[in-house]
């Protein structure tokens, strides 16, 4: 098949041909499957590239002791606010520079592959007449940039100052309820869900941490545009009041 990077260019445009064409469904079927056989050939032709060592030791020094022998509560506040959030204009700015200092770094396109070979996500090319297209791709670095930098941040001062806290205190789902009790941010009701999320999260646990703290996030987003009197249901065929996108409601908050 030579190489399965190539291959899988091919096949999908010859996909995309057949989808005009009536009567080609069967055809089509058959390039799907040697498409799947190329993309996991694909996968088997990649080569782990490494680079020098970085090395984190201070960052990972100063994670433990902005945590370091305080309270429960300030342990927890220290934690919480051991890295600070991501400034977007400034990335973007500093994404810009990069790609206008280094411009063969955005001539291709770049795939995303899972395990088996199927592409979960693409960069387009910044190399183009179309100004949308262009302002995605370099949208598209931005993202990517962050999320690099993301886990960085997650294994140098994240999880160093997490686990401090667990070292030192060793909170329990009750110590977690009282300091949720009240919250205005959470629905009454819904404090023990979030304690346990968050101290699974603790204990390492991620996958039960996100199982319970993502689709809590919602809810909180929810009862906060309640509170400020906008409706977050909406008006479908089928549901006369069914929770829809969150993206406009945030927006209209004040």
């Amino acid at each position: 098949m030579g190489s399965g990077i190539a291959a899988m260019n091919f096949f999908e445009q010859a996909i995309y041909a057949l989808r005009k064409v009536k009567g080609t469904a069967t055809r089509r079927d058959e390039v799907y499957e040697m498409l799947r056989a190329a993309q996991k050939a694909a996968v088997e032709q990649f080569h782990r590239i490494e680079g020098p060592e970085v090395n984190i030791e201070t960052l990972v020094t100063h994670a433990r002791e902005h945590v370091h022998g305080k309270s429960k509560l300030d342990a927890l506040l220290s934690l919480a606010t051991c890295t600070q959030a991501t400034n977007f204009e400034q990335t973007t700015k500093t994404c810009n520079e990069l790609a206008d200092k280094f411009p063969l770094q955005n001539l291709m396109s770049k795939l995303r592959l899972d395990r088996d070979g199927r592409i979960v996500g693409r960069t387009p090319t910044a190399f183009t007449d179309d100004p949308q297209l262009a302002k995605s791709a370099r949208w598209a670095r931005v993202v990517e940039h962050v999320s690099m930098t993301y886990g960085l941040t997650a294994q140098a001062e994240i999880l160093p100052a997490k686990d401090q806290v667990w070292f030192e205190h060793k909170l329990t789902l009750r110590d977690f309820v009282g300091f949720l009790t009240g919250n205005p941010l959470i629905p009454e009701g819904h404090e023990p869900i979030i304690a346990q999320g968050i101290l699974s999260g603790l204990r390492d646990d991620f996958q039960t941490a996100l199982s319970l703290l993502v689709p809590q996030l919602e809810n909180c987003l929810r009862h906060c545009l309640v509170q400020r009197g906008i409706e977050p249901s909406t008006i479908d065929r089928q549901w006369p009041s069914r929770f829809g996108r969150l993206a406009g409601p945030v927006t209209q908050a004040p």
